[in-house]
């Protein structure tokens, strides 16, 4: 019942939204001085335009998405479906010959009505989640993100609506992306600036948040956090975050294998033992 009735006021939101957008259309064609004949021509127009749009809005399931996580693939959809829906509305102008419709209110409607549906649904979002998450960005722990990639954004996104944390700044060695934002939070500099910054904003920890970079990369983010004193921790595997079998915001401590840039290599202990058990043995180099 709760869902039915979300879908009824979602459905006349937007049907509401396709009849300003129509009469709006009028009004600035004409400079907000509508004539006689175009005023009743607007208001018979929407007779017919509202049940066009609604037709092709249910189709497509213009109303299915959710307000609160609207993003930009429900935003194509709304596009889509205000296109479609505009050249139908044309194309039965000019071949019903259903009234004098000026071919600029034919342009301007739809150009209206992807602003409002548009607007609405990321206006409620981000009211939403100001209500939800709004204040807690002043608290928490401060800590810097090494990485300015898809997981650093996944991160962040989390780390937003945690009460834990509280993210002051990026790091990655991009250089494009140094002194940009994601999210409002600004691309401070290179990972070998961790120091400097971490010391400036009173950083104790920061995350390194990238799965897929290379062990290099990683190792030399870690060992300039670790000189500096920092607690390091990192984000899954990428092949775990793809997979679904562990979340973004799972965050742990930096352990040798992540380091690595390969499978741990599992000794045959038993093996060893019968092979060299007794036996004096010189070993050579240094490594894992």
């Amino acid at each position: 019942m709760k869902m039915l009735f979300r879908n009824v006021v979602i459905v006349a939101h937007d049907l509401i939204a396709v009849a300003l957008s129509w009469m709006l259309a009028y009004w600035l064609r004409f400079n907000l001085d509508l004539p006689e004949p175009y005023y009743h021509g607007m208001l018979s127009g929407l007779m017919w335009v509202v049940p066009l749009h609604a037709s092709v809005f249910l189709v497509l399931g213009v109303h299915r998405g959710m307000w609160r996580y609207v993003s930009v693939k429900d935003l194509q959809r709304i596009v889509l479906g205000v296109v479609l829906a505009a050249a139908l509305v044309g194309a039965s102008v000019f071949m019903f010959q259903l009234g004098d419709v000026p071919r600029s209110v034919l342009i301007l409607q739809p150009l209206l009505l992807i602003m409002t549906m548009g607007g609405t649904r990321f206006g409620y979002r981000a009211w939403r989640e100001h209500q939800l998450y709004g204040g807690v960005r002043l608290d928490g722990e401060p800590v810097l993100i090494l990485g300015a990639g898809d997981a650093a954004m996944m991160l962040l996104r989390e780390l937003k609506r945690s009460e834990e944390w509280r993210v002051v700044g990026m790091l990655d060695d991009e250089g494009g992306k140094r002194g940009r934002s994601i999210d409002s939070v600004k691309v401070l500099g290179d990972l070998d600036e961790v120091a400097g910054h971490a010391a400036r904003l009173q950083v104790k920890k920061v995350i390194i948040a990238m799965p897929s970079a290379l062990a290099g990369v990683r190792r030399r983010a870690a060992e300039a956090a670790a000189a500096a004193g920092l607690s390091v921790l990192t984000v899954p595997a990428i092949d775990d975050l793809l997979s679904g079998r562990v979340s973004i915001s799972q965050l742990r401590k930096v352990e040798m294998e992540d380091l690595l840039g390969r499978e741990v290599v599992k000794l045959d202990s038993e093996g060893l033992n019968r092979l060299l058990g007794g036996r004096t043995v010189l070993v050579t180099g240094a490594g894992g």
